[in-house]
C-alpha cells in the first residue's frame, strides 16, 4: 500500500489543478495546468517519433498524376502518359531507361520546329527517390520546371507546355534524392 504512495500528491495536485481556476497573479501555474490535461496520466509520454525519411510527403495540388498510386518506373510512367500526354506522340523511340545517383542528371534534347505543337514530359523512379524535370532553352534559360518530392515528375502537371520560339530544348532529368533506375519519356501534341 504504501509502494504507491508517493504517487497520490502529484495526481492530487494534476487532478485538482486541470478542474481549478487559477488566479491571474499566477500565470505560470495556468500555462501547467494547460500541459498537463493534455496528458492522459502521470507517467511520462515517450517523445514523439521524428519523421523518417520515408514518411509521407505533403499533399500534392491537383494534377494529371492524381490517379497515380502505388505504382512505380515503367508501370507509373505509362500510367503518367495515358492521363498527362492524351492526343499526343512520344518523341522519343523507345521509352529512356537510365541509372541515375543522388544529384545525378540526364538530359533528353528536343527540337520544336512548329510552336503550336505544345510538350509534356514525365519521369518515374524504379524505388524511393525524389525527382526534378526542368525545360531549358537552347541558351539554358529556365522555360519549365517540376518538382513534386516523390518518385515522378510530370512537365507540367496542369497542362502541355507550348514554347514561344521553335529552336532546341532540353529536358533535364535530376535525382534529387535516392539512387535508382528511372524512366522517362517526352511527348508532343499531334
Amino acid at each position: 500500500m504504501h509502494r504507491f504512495s508517493f504517487l497520490a500528491v502529484p495526481l492530487l495536485l494534476v487532478a485538482c489543478g486541470g478542474c481549478s481556476k487559477t488566479s491571474s497573479t499566477e500565470p505560470h501555474a495556468q500555462d501547467g495546468a494547460a500541459q498537463s490535461s493534455a496528458v492522459p496520466s502521470v507517467v511520462p509520454s515517450a517523445p514523439a517519433p521524428r519523421p523518417s525519411a520515408s514518411a509521407d510527403p505533403a499533399p500534392l495540388p491537383p494534377g494529371c498524376y492524381d490517379d497515380l498510386q502505388a505504382e512505380t518506373g515503367k508501370a507509373a510512367l505509362e500510367k503518367l502518359g495515358a492521363a498527362c500526354a492524351k492526343g499526343m506522340r512520344p518523341l522519343l523511340p523507345e521509352v529512356l531507361e537510365v541509372e541515375l545517383e543522388p544529384e545525378g542528371r540526364r538530359e533528353i534534347p528536343v527540337t520544336v520546329i512548329d510552336t503550336s505543337k505544345c510538350l509534356r514530359a514525365a519521369v518515374a523512379a524504379n524505388g524511393e527517390a525524389e525527382l526534378r524535370l526542368q525545360l531549358l532553352a537552347r541558351d539554358d534559360s529556365k522555360v519549365a520546371e517540376a518538382s513534386l518530392g516523390r518518385g515522378y515528375a510530370v512537365l507540367n502537371g496542369d497542362g502541355p507546355i507550348c514554347v514561344g520560339s521553335p529552336g532546341q530544348y532540353r529536358v533535364i532529368i535530376r535525382m534529387d534524392k535516392g539512387k535508382t533506375e528511372v524512366f522517362a519519356q517526352v511527348w508532343q501534341a499531334k
